[in-house]
């Protein structure tokens, strides 16, 4: 009895490691699938992040389909024509197309060419619609730009970081912008949108028409270092009037809102005459 209970015992000893080694192996397996299914998971996810919805102008058109590419341009059909996502390549001059695939260029993307460092001068579609916020951030060469006529909404300063943009124009055809001596206002020159970062000047006076000064429209300015406001303007940007406010001084009219927007801001100023 001894010697059948011990084998027995030893049987069962046995059978219990096996299965504790049928588990281990099912156990790597398990996970290996479960590697293997994230992973899987991850491509799919990965694939939905890359396809970035595109914003859309004032229309909201709609997304048909994926991004394409001719050429060196990458972009989205939209049911109003092709808005630009991107261009592969960093000339010194760039022409963009008024057509992409028998339709018309009609909108710039966020940070389209965003950092293109070589481009000094770019030809905007001659039915684009609209240019996207940063649309044109950090191309540090960029010296002119001429918007159509046929532009109807311009995002938060495209050409933010353009340190070398000295101008910009508008076609007198315009129905919702024009500019003043280079800088770009609203129509009715109420609003101030973008001041060019590349201009010479030191001393800057904000006309009397406009109320209304766009966030980021000055952006970092390295030459221009004193703003005179008039006591007109009485919508500023929220954050900061540039990206150094602690460089720069304002003059303003005694118990204006330019005045008050100083003070809170802690903005150096000084106060002008009556």
């Amino acid at each position: 009895m001894e010697f059948v209970a011990g084998t027995h015992f030893y049987y069962v000893v046995t059978l219990y490691k096996r299965k504790v080694e049928i588990m281990k192996k099912r156990s790597v397996f398990l996970l290996l699938f479960i590697f293997l299914l994230s992973g899987c998971r991850q491509e799919i996810v990965s694939d939905k992040v890359n396809e970035i919805t595109p914003l859309s102008p004032a229309q909201e058109p709609v997304l048909n389909s994926g991004i394409y590419q001719e050429d060196n341009w990458r972009y989205w059909i939209e049911h109003n024509g092709i808005m630009i996502k991107s261009y592969e390549g960093n000339p010194e001059e760039l022409v963009i197309p008024d057509m992409l695939d028998g339709k018309n260029v009609v909108a710039i993307r966020d940070t389209a060419f965003y950092q293109k460092t070589d481009m000094k001068r770019v030809v905007l579609p001659s039915k684009l619609q609209f240019i996207g916020d940063n649309a044109f951030y950090r191309c540090y060469t960029l010296e002119f730009i001429d918007i159509p006529d046929s532009v109807e909404e311009i995002g938060s300063n495209p050409f933010f970081r353009c340190s070398s943009l000295k101008k910009i124009s508008v076609s007198e055809n315009n129905l919702f912008f024009s500019d003043q001596d280079g800088v770009l206002y609203n129509k009715e020159g109420t609003k101030l949108l973008v001041y060019p970062e590349g201009r010479e000047e030191e001393i800057f006076v904000i006309p009397d028409t406009v109320t209304a000064i766009d966030s980021d429209a000055f952006g970092y300015c390295p030459k221009c270092k004193i703003f005179q406001i008039p006591s007109e303007v009485i919508d500023f940007p929220r954050e900061g009037l540039t990206a150094y406010d602690d460089e720069i001084e304002l003059l303003v009219m005694p118990g204006s809102a330019a005045e008050a927007y100083a003070i809170e801001k802690k903005i150096a100023y000084r106060l002008l005459d009556v």
